[in-house]
């Protein structure tokens, strides 16, 4: 039955017979049957289904191995990697504020496999601090810094070695599935920070750390007694450093604004940044302060402060050292009341003398620094030893002196060095209390 008609096979350019069924009623409506497609035709068909159903098949299979993953405890590697700073791709597992931290500046690797994904950073102390502030924003239960001895280093999957300085691990997926499996709690999955300690990035005492970030120190940096000394002591002073931090960036912005109306247009202000002063002799009588130097030749603005290692700030000499008569010594209430709680006793002449040498230290490193500063850059700490010769035997152009007198000592220089370095030498009164503490200095 049907009909069979001659029509034009335009691919293959020649004639083909083909067969047409007639209409099958089924009920009110009437179809035809489907067309018998050519041999070639249906293998190609086929072979499309045929793919279709291995795709799905796969997914499939991909979904039914994780779920096993996740119900074996056991994890195989499905990971990707990315150098460089390109865009982070977030989970929503991730706690909030992870995202902008991952993306921080100083990015050079990241890898994730399983859910388990790490960012690897390099840069200097002033990358790193905003990265410190971005983390301990992050909303997680807890935020740690881990400190590991030696260079940090990782290696791609084809082998290539990347250093960097310290890296950001944070957990979800697959990963965080096992982890919760396991018992961990949320305050373990939390994002985690990891700086090394062995690099040649920067020093750790220029990282000013916030104070909800915990440190934890690694058994290999444990079994060394130095460098735990020297985290330790940059702990300790972290509320000092995040004190100064808070006063010193309104204090010059005001000083800044104050100048700027009496000062000439088209000229710099004489006012900068801050510096952190260190000596010998600072260490060894005032171990519980940090001392800081403003940056500016204007003898008006205050210049010199300390603060304590519980975040106390001193103004250490407000307006200079002045004199209320004509010809009386000069003075300064607040050095001397500042001095004065140090409780330091002066019981012979070469402590009389350590302490004349540090109070010349203190009251002249602002204007040393300056000179310093005109004629060099980037210094971040004003060591003393670089106008004296700290840690020599003797110094070859000046002779310290201390003399006993009735209100305590006093303390002298005298240059003993070629004629062209004498200037005026100073004279420090050191007055003490009743039990032999330096109570007041005048010069």
């Amino acid at each position: 039955m049907g009909e069979i008609y001659r029509t034009k096979d335009t691919r293959l350019k020649r004639d083909k017979l083909v067969h047409q069924e007639p209409p099958v009623e089924v009920g009110r409506a009437a179809f035809k049957q489907p067309r018998i497609l050519p041999v070639a035709q249906r293998l190609r068909c086929d072979s499309l289904f045929r793919m279709k159903t291995l795709r799905h098949a796969g997914s499939l299979a991909r979904v039914v191995g994780l779920m096993a993953v996740v119900l074996s405890g056991k994890a195989w590697g499905l990971g990707t990697e990315n150098f460089g700073d390109r865009p982070v791709d977030p989970s929503p597992e991730w706690p909030e504020g992870t995202l902008a931290v991952a993306e921080s500046p100083g990015r050079v690797y990241a890898r994730w496999v399983n859910g388990a994904e790490f960012f690897c950073y390099r840069g200097n102390s002033s990358t790193f601090n905003e990265f410190l502030k971005g983390f301990a924003a992050i909303k997680a239960p807890v935020h740690q810094l881990h400190i590991k001895a030696g260079s940090g280093k990782v290696t791609s999957f084809k082998g290539k070695e990347i250093m960097l300085d310290w890296r950001l691990d944070v957990t979800a997926g697959i990963a965080r599935a096992h982890r919760l499996s396991k018992g961990d709690t949320e305050k373990a999955l939390s994002p985690r920070l990891t700086y090394y300690a062995g690099g040649d990035g920067f020093a750790f005492e220029n990282v000013i750390l916030p104070q909800n970030i915990e440190v934890v120190l690694s058994d290999d940096l444990r079994s060394r007694p130095q460098e735990v000394c020297r985290f330790k002591e940059a702990l300790e002073w972290r509320t000092a450093k995040g004190r100064w931090r808070e006063f010193v960036g309104p204090f010059l912005q005001n000083q800044r604004d104050r100048l700027e109306k009496t000062w000439p247009k088209g000229r710099d202000l004489p006012i900068g940044g801050y510096v952190e002063f260190q000596s010998s002799l600072a260490r060894k009588y005032l171990p519980d302060y940090k001392i800081y130097i403003i940056e500016t030749s204007v003898h008006s603005i205050s210049r010199l402060f300390a603060v304590s290692c519980q975040g106390e700030l001193t103004d250490l000499m407000p307006g200079g050292f002045r004199s209320t008569e004509s010809d009386g010594p000069l003075r300064n209430e607040m050095f001397s009341g500042f001095v004065g709680k140090q409780q330091i006793v002066i019981a012979d002449a070469d402590t009389a003398i350590d302490v004349g040498k540090l109070i010349e230290e203190l009251v002249f490193a602002p204007g040393r620094w300056m000179y310093l500063k005109h004629n060099s850059n980037d210094f971040r700490v004003f060591k003393a030893w670089v106008f004296s010769n700290e840690g020599t035997v003797r110094d070859p152009y000046w002779q310290w002196y201390a003399q006993r007198s009735d209100e305590g000592w006093l303390v002298s220089k005298r240059p003993v060095g070629p004629p062209a370095s004498s200037i005026e030498p100073l004279r420090w009164r050191l007055v003490l209390d009743d039990k032999g503490r330096l109570a007041e200095v005048m010069h």
